[in-house]
């Protein structure tokens, strides 16, 4: 293996010195470009990765203090049905949740329903909270964002009977 990595150093060597002096500048330039232009792109890379988990950082650390803690909100109670209509369960859970919203009942299993402007995580966990608890699957949802950075969601909820 050894006598192999020789050999090919000195082919190497008498390929290099046969080639011609403006050859070889060609070569040593393109050759710095390349390593140059590597290096940037593996840095750049690296450097957006290390942004994204300083941003996300804080969060993240705010949520295992909260776990930590114990004051982490306890995730959302299976599903119960009371056996009535999909527009009767949504409402109660709503509610309970203290959150207003239009209900317009589609059918028996198939609600519209539009939350007024909210923020957008706020939302979203109100849409998965009510569709947990309701044994419900969003068949549709329609996302506004203002420019005050509160959303308007309008959705449909459906359960199967």
């Amino acid at each position: 293996m050894k006598s192999r990595m020789l050999s090919l150093q000195s082919q190497a060597v008498v390929w290099w010195q046969a080639r011609q002096p403006r050859e070889r500048l060609a070569l040593s330039v393109a050759t710095g470009i390349l390593v140059c232009v590597c290096w940037y792109l593996l840095a750049s890379g690296l450097q957006q990765n290390i942004n994204r988990m300083q941003r996300q950082l804080p969060e993240l650390m705010h949520n295992s203090f909260e776990i930590a803690a114990g004051t982490r909100a306890a995730p959302p109670a299976p599903p119960v049905t009371t056996g009535a209509d999909l527009r009767s369960d949504i409402f109660r859970l709503l509610a309970e949740r203290e959150q207003p919203a239009e209900l317009r009942a589609l059918s028996v299993g198939s609600v519209e329903m539009r939350l007024p402007a909210a923020p957008g995580a706020r939302q979203l966990e109100t849409l998965h909270a009510l569709r947990l608890g309701s044994g419900a699957r969003v068949k549709s949802i329609q996302i506004q964002n203002g420019d005050d950075g509160l959303s308007e969601v309008t959705a449909t909820l459906e359960r199967q009977p």
